[in-house]
């Protein structure tokens, strides 16, 4: 009863899902992208020269992120001194917003987008289900945690 079961492009889908999951997942070597400053120039991800990497993509409108922001910002410091370099990754279309958006936070850490028309390979490759989502990324580039938050952060840098 062939019929009964999934097809085959089901079966794909379910692969390719479980496979971008473990791609992600603590222990893996965190997917590398093109990213891109507020003055359009390309920026390397360069993990080797800290402890840790905390990476945090963020949406301007979204109602979680500004306390989220507020947060790191409170604690930006204490991840400084005990070598984490905080990232920022705006994951919107619209350079303008992103650049007025830097400007108006002035963030003390790096800030960057993907570049136009990336949006979706931003999402589909970070697994971007929502916005805030954080990693932090060992020096070697390996996915340390996924989903952090401050306090767990705060907690797992003692």
């Amino acid at each position: 009863y062939k019929e009964l079961w999934f097809d085959s492009s089901y079966i794909t889908n379910v692969e390719r899902f479980v496979l971008k999951t473990l791609s992600n997942s603590e222990g893996a070597n965190f997917p590398l992208t093109e990213f891109y400053d507020s003055r359009s120039r390309k920026r390397d991800l360069n993990f080797s020269k800290n402890r840790y990497t905390f990476l945090y993509f963020y949406s301007p409108g979204c109602s979680v992120c500004k306390p989220f922001t507020e947060e790191i910002r409170r604690i930006h410091r204490l991840l400084k001194r005990r070598g984490v370099k905080v990232v920022s990754v705006y994951t919107g279309e619209d350079p303008d917003e992103f650049k007025n958006y830097e400007k108006q936070e002035r963030f003390p850490w790096v800030n960057l987008y993907a570049g136009l028309g990336r949006q979706y390979e931003l999402f589909d490759t970070y697994e971007l289900d929502y916005v805030p989502q954080t990693y932090l990324i060992d020096r070697e580039g390996r996915v340390v945690k996924k989903g952090i938050n401050t306090i767990k952060l705060t907690e797992f840098l003692k």
